[in-house]
């Protein structure tokens, strides 16, 4: 079977280019409209315009692999350093996504289920959750989809072209998230059953080894950060419950009627996966790599969770989430003409409404409001004063941002001043304790007392005053 041309005709153009004219909208309206939260800060100082490529690599050895970063930097010597910018990237990235998940779809079987699979991805909640952040999730998203798309075209056509685009997808894969290992490494797994149990081809083993190499090689340099970090024992991730797959599976579409009738369609896929096997006893390449790249991408992080420490959690499963769309577009594509007319307008108007009106996802904050309670602190126009935070790394960014000359210091820092300063502002945001902080105390001890407290999502500004 000949591999279909990446060139469209005109019909599929302008269908593919509404649906991105639509994930645009979606992704682009009230971009900025909440803070940056704690981790979309670290990206913005990671990849701060003033710092050297090193540095940023450097940064990235305490987050994750270098390629995002390193991406944003460049971003930032081009456009200007703000949080709107820094969020215009991931979401170009998402956009991306979206055309890849296009063609993966075309891959699997034809432009249909393309289209499908494109529109899903539009409407997916987490997938625009996490184009509107300043973190690296809509590349990872990119990247697996591209990699899976090429492993694909490569186990069909066996062209030098595509193990090559499909080596370059998976390097940048690799560099973006250490879950690119999960996903090399299930590939690998893949390679060795359809080498089983397709006839003997030396063109494709040896360009496999190849690959293979060629990748292996590339990531030399960030190996020992890979082994460093494999022995960690001791990680922020909880140990997910027996009913994960659930709820993972609710998270990325956040619609109950999107998730009853995509539940549906991978029963629809499943059951014509078995009806195939039993006709023929076997199962085509693309459906042994969609259904192995999902078990792959669960199987692998649960083993490791039960031996070393918990790394499974929903925004990293997003490896699995392009085969999981595919899956399902495909059991979508199952259904009679005139039922896919009436599903899928129906089922993407639900997601609509759940988006917009059931979680007010353009309204609601839910993220700590650093940005706000950084300029209530500025309006207050107390510059004499001291201002001291466990997160003033953090903090700095908007003092910077907002063009105050304030800068916050860390509680080590305040206490090795010579002389204790009269006015202090504590500013405390993500994990606020219930209660008093050991630093309040400590402020509280040393005799001063609590005059001002200013308030913002998830974030506070305490100013304190000490007695004469």
């Amino acid at each position: 079977m000949g591999l279909k041309p990446i060139f469209l005709k005109k019909s599929s153009l302008f269908i593919l280019l509404a649906i991105v004219a639509v994930a645009t909208a979606l992704r682009l309206f009230h971009l900025d409209y909440q803070s940056l939260w704690i981790d979309e800060i670290a990206s913005m100082n990671g990849s701060d315009p003033d710092l050297t490529w090193r540095e940023v690599v450097h940064y990235s050895v305490t987050d994750q692999p270098p390629a995002f970063f390193l991406l944003l930097h460049l971003w930032f010597k081009m456009f200007p350093y703000t949080g709107f910018f820094g969020r215009l990237l991931p979401m170009i990235i998402g956009i991306a996504g979206i055309l890849a998940m296009f063609f993966l779809g075309k891959e699997a079987k034809d432009e249909r289920v393309g289209w499908i699979a494109a529109l899903i991805t539009c409407f997916s909640f987490i997938h625009i959750l996490f184009s509107q952040e300043v973190r690296f999730y809509s590349l990872l998203f990119f990247s697996s989809a591209a990699s899976y798309l090429f492993f694909i075209r490569a186990i069909k056509g066996r062209r030098v072209l595509d193990f090559s685009m499909y080596i370059v997808s998976t390097i940048l894969l690799l560099y973006t998230h250490y879950f690119g290992l999960v996903v090399f490494a299930t590939q690998g797994i893949l390679f060795l059953v359809i080498l089983f149990l397709r006839p003997l081809d030396k063109k494709f083993i040896i360009l496999s080894l190849c690959s293979a190499l060629l990748i292996s090689v590339a990531i030399i340099p960030w190996i020992p950060i890979f082994v460093s970090d494999a022995k960690t024992e001791t990680f922020w991730i909880q140990p997910e419950p027996w009913y994960f797959p659930f709820k993972y599976f609710y998270v990325y579409f956040k619609d109950i009627i999107s998730c009853i009738a995509y539940a549906i369609a991978l029963i629809l896929y499943g059951t014509s996966l078995y009806k195939k096997f039993l006709d023929r006893h076997s199962l085509d390449p693309t459906d042994i790599v969609l259904v192995g790249s999902v078990v792959g991408s669960f199987l692998i992080p649960i083993v490791y969770s039960l031996i070393q420490t918990p790394m499974l959690q929903v925004r990293y499963s997003l490896i699995a989430l392009p085969s999981i769309i595919v899956m399902i577009s495909l059991g979508m594509a199952l259904l009679k003409g005139n039922y896919q007319l009436v599903a899928l307008p129906f089922i993407c108007c639900a997601a609509f409404f759940s988006l917009v009106v059931i979680e007010r996802h353009y309204v609601k904050i839910n993220k700590e409001d650093w940005r706000g309670i950084v300029t209530a602190v500025i309006n207050e126009r107390d510059t004499a004063a001291t201002f001291v935070s466990l997160k003033a790394w953090y903090c700095n960014y908007y003092f910077r941002s907002l063009g105050s000359p304030i800068r916050a210091i860390l509680p080590d820092q305040f206490k090795a001043m010579v002389s204790t300063p009269r006015d202090v502002w504590w500013m405390e945001g993500f994990d606020i304790a219930p209660g008093p902080s050991i630093e309040e105390i400590d402020f509280t001890n040393a005799g001063f007392i609590r005059l001002k407290v200013d308030s913002a999502f998830r974030t506070r500004a305490i100013h304190y005053r000490l007695v004469e």
